[in-house]
């Protein structure tokens, strides 16, 4: 969960530990046909069609940009720079070989394209506070932008060209994906010795 989603007294705070993103990619399900892309639209429940129309239809503004779509939106397999991925079962595989990434901003997939160095382009769907704090979260550290649901195209296209040509926010992408992959076997193992912490409580307990 994202630190900016939760409160809790203080104390409480002895007994929470926050371990950082971990994510999780199994490598037999990677296709090797897909060459990478600029922008991977990743499209989430939630998401309005006329959403998922303006960002393609900067897509079909921008042929010099190529696009990739992830989700049940149907566009055709490849249509010009623009290329179908349809329901993918290992999202992780997709984002490592885009340059930057388009999401409502859930916490799984942000942490996913920031463990794995790519800005994020959030457009948090309406009233779901969850989604509105990580991405304030994510353009405040400077990992990427935010957008309304209701943002005109021509704003869409100037965030996704900022977010491609400003290498401040790659930068800052790929020094978070160091600290990541520096620590996420620390964060694994406090994540482990906790469960195992609850179990052993649990069976002095029944004891």
């Amino acid at each position: 969960i994202c630190e900016s989603n939760i409160s809790y007294d203080n104390m409480l705070s002895e007994k929470i530990s926050f371990t950082g993103p971990l994510i999780a990619s199994d490598n037999k399900l990677t296709k090797g046909y897909f060459r990478g892309c600029d922008v991977l639209f990743i499209i989430s429940t939630g998401l309005s069609q006329l959403m998922a129309d303006k960002i393609l239809s900067v897509a079909r503004d921008t042929p010099e940009t190529r696009f990739a779509v992830m989700g049940s939106y149907v566009c055709g397999k490849k249509s010009g720079n623009v290329e179908d991925l349809g329901i993918v079962e290992d999202a992780t595989y997709y984002i490592s070989k885009s340059r930057m990434i388009i999401t409502t901003g859930g916490h799984t997939t942000v942490c996913e394209a920031l463990c794995l160095g790519k800005p994020v382009l959030c457009i948090p769907i309406e009233n779901h506070i969850e989604q509105q704090n990580i991405a304030m979260l994510v353009e405040r550290k400077g990992f990427g932008l935010v957008l309304s649901p209701h943002v005109e195209v021509n704003n869409i296209k100037d965030k996704i060209k900022t977010l491609l040509d400003e290498k401040k926010y790659e930068k800052n992408c790929i020094k978070l994906k160091k600290i990541y992959f520096h620590t996420s076997n620390k964060a694994l193992k406090t994540l482990i010795d906790s469960i195992k912490l609850d179990a052993e409580k649990k069976r002095r307990e029944k004891s």
